[in-house]
């Protein structure tokens, strides 16, 4: 059987997937958390909290509740082999074209 997944998380740059990876561990617990919080513990900046938000709700990986946030109760297959996916280890493109 063949799988036709499409991997959305290659079309992500390095601050986007290093967001939503900071994202994904504080979130795996599957309690609310308010959004402020991906601020205060891993300095991520407005813009990357409110990309990567809108990037796990389009995949429907998350609920949100006012200002509070958690892993979807309703996530789907695809949705918990995106956010395995997002905790994976990739190694950034930085260290790969720097010379040693």
């Amino acid at each position: 059987m063949e799988h036709y997944f499409i991997d959305p998380i290659n079309n992500l740059n390095n601050e986007q997937k290093i967001a939503l990876k900071e994202i994904s561990k504080i979130l795996k617990d599957k309690n609310w958390h308010g959004i402020f919080e991906f601020h205060d513990k891993h300095r991520l900046s407005p813009v990357e909290i409110i990309e990567s938000i809108t990037f796990l709700t389009g995949n429907n990986v998350v609920d949100i509740k006012g200002n509070k946030i958690r892993i979807s109760s309703n996530i789907n297959n695809k949705g918990v082999l995106l956010f395995n996916r997002l905790m994976k280890t990739d190694c950034p493109d930085i260290l790969t074209l720097t010379k040693l």
